[in-house]
């Protein structure tokens, strides 16, 4: 964990509280974007008739038409996350 405490002796509380938060930040996002991108990015990628290769095949436009159920994956995780 990184020590904020010098911060503050050092460079004041403005710069303290800013590292602070940047450290709260990184506790609730990063475990949210890990598990969003194991459960859409296998979602966005699996049987694309769009013929994109390499990283196209991850993107949201990837989805066709004719699969727009998929996209249901997408909107669960924003519930899940926003109502947390």
């Amino acid at each position: 964990m990184l020590e904020s405490e010098p911060i503050m002796h050092l460079n004041g509380l403005d710069a303290y509280f800013f590292v602070r938060f940047l450290l709260m930040m990184c506790y609730i996002l990063l475990p949210i974007w890990f598990f969003s991108w194991a459960i859409l990015l296998p979602v966005t990628a699996a049987n694309s008739d769009s013929g994109k290769t390499g990283l196209d095949m991850f993107t949201f436009g990837n989805i066709s038409p004719r699969q727009q159920d998929r996209y249901a994956a997408h909107i669960i995780l924003v519930y899940l996350f926003t109502c947390e």
